[in-house]
């Protein structure tokens, strides 16, 4: 299944590369026993187990999983894995060497690696395509040899055998996505940009992509892709939260509160009209202060809803204390972040005399790569001196430098 993504995360599966059964679809019987190959590969030996393999692979050299293991240590040779581990298929008739967990990290290798497993795995192929553990595996390692070419080239062959394999996509998000953490963003891109257009009604690739616009600190690249990931028919509720949070951190609070009537619709939540009455509160608009007191009245008691509420209380006028004192209150709340930066620009402009409340919202636009409004933010601050204690003052310098030097203003910096 499908793992659980959160903001900024890129579509994941868990999934193990399963190797076939020594029957698989009807289509093998193969007997051979790899029992002795499998022992020295647990206990890395791998020059015992090649030689085990090359031994049969002598007297049978079309035997799929002979070939599917040779390659399997060929490629445990050459990479960076660390302790080899077998994973089982659903009825133990035999061991998978394949690679590993995707969703869990990578294994990097060389090109003269990848292109050698490839040779063994691709004879196996030509005997047994329908053998999805081999098709997952030789594309799993093109991406971790960096080799975006070859891997876009076995998608259709990959697609073709599997048999409409669910969520086949994401596992194919998780080559382009070695590529771009280890080799080359503009690869690693290309690579998803074909996984779009092979499926183009899944809204939840074109998210990955603008993630990884995200990551490298492109938040209007960023904000494309998550348009664009919204209006597709396959969406998840981290597509439409990640346009509500992106929406906020540009500063476009109505498209985010779009995407947050969106996402409550999906989830069937009731957190849409608290956020509507953020946004009205910024706007100054009347009725905000009715919307807040209707959601408090809806959630109360709820489980899931109990930081909510108690968030919106702290939107609400309280005896005996002071309006920013209530914001400072709200702000330990667990609630979504683009809730929370809404409150803060409503804060910064509410106190601008107040440190705490126009720093928050700086530092909230530097983490999400809004450096324009961040300077903004740290020029203003130092111009009225905000910043009173040591402190205060050292935060606000060392942010400040990052920024300046995120926003590629080196020389500004380094002068901080």
């Amino acid at each position: 299944m499908k793992a659980n993504r959160s903001v900024f995360l890129v579509t994941t599966l868990s999934c193990i590369f399963v190797a076939a059964s020594l029957v698989w679809n009807g289509a093998l019987a193969e007997t051979t026993d790899f029992s002795a190959i499998e022992a020295s590969i647990k206990d890395s030996k791998l020059d015992k187990a090649e030689a085990l393999v090359d031994a049969i692979l002598k007297k049978e050299p079309d035997n799929v999983n002979a070939l599917m293991y040779k390659g399997n240590i060929l490629f445990f040779r050459g990479s960076n894995v660390g302790k080899i581990q077998l994973y089982g298929n659903e009825d133990e008739s035999i061991y998978d060497t394949s690679i590993g967990e995707i969703g869990e990290g990578s294994s990097l290798t060389s090109p003269e690696v990848a292109k050698n497993v490839a040779v063994y795995f691709k004879h196996a192929l030509e005997k047994a395509p329908q053998r999805m553990d081999i098709q997952l595996g030789l594309c799993w390692t093109y991406a971790n040899a960096g080799m975006k070419d070859e891997l876009i080239a076995r998608f259709p062959m990959l697609r073709k055998y599997s048999g409409n394999k669910p969520d086949l996509q994401y596992n194919m998000g998780d080559y382009a996505r070695v590529i771009v953490d280890n080799y080359s963003f503009d690869d690693g891109i290309a690579v998803y940009r074909e996984i779009a257009r092979l499926y183009p009604d899944d809204g939840n690739i074109i998210n990955d992509i603008g993630a990884m616009y995200m990551k490298k600190g492109d938040l209007d690249k960023a904000l494309k892709y998550f348009k664009q990931a919204s209006s597709k028919k396959n969406r998840d509720d981290a597509t439409l939260a990640n346009l509500a949070v992106v929406s906020a951190m540009a500063g476009d609070y109505d498209r985010s509160v779009q995407a947050q009537q969106m996402l409550s619709a999906f989830k069937k939540d009731t957190t849409y009209p608290l956020y509507d009455a953020l946004n009205k509160r910024l706007k100054k608009e009347p009725g905000w202060q009715e919307e807040v007191k209707a959601f408090i009245k809806q959630n109360k008691g709820k489980k899931d809803y109990k930081d909510y509420v108690e968030f919106a209380d702290t939107l609400l006028p309280a005896t005996g204390k002071s309006g920013f004192a209530q914001y400072k209150e709200g702000e330990t709340k667990d609630v979504p972040s683009h809730f929370h930066v809404i409150n803060d620009e409503w804060a910064a402009q509410e106190f601008p005399d107040q440190f705490d409340a126009v720093f928050a919202l700086a530092n909230e636009m530097t983490y999400f790569h809004n450096y324009r409004k961040a300077l903004a933010l740290f020029d203003r601050m130092e111009k009225v001196k905000l910043a009173k204690s040591q402190e205060e003052v050292e935060k606000v310098s060392l942010l400040h430098a990052w920024a300046l030097y995120q926003a590629g203003q080196a020389d500004a910096a380094n002068e901080r």
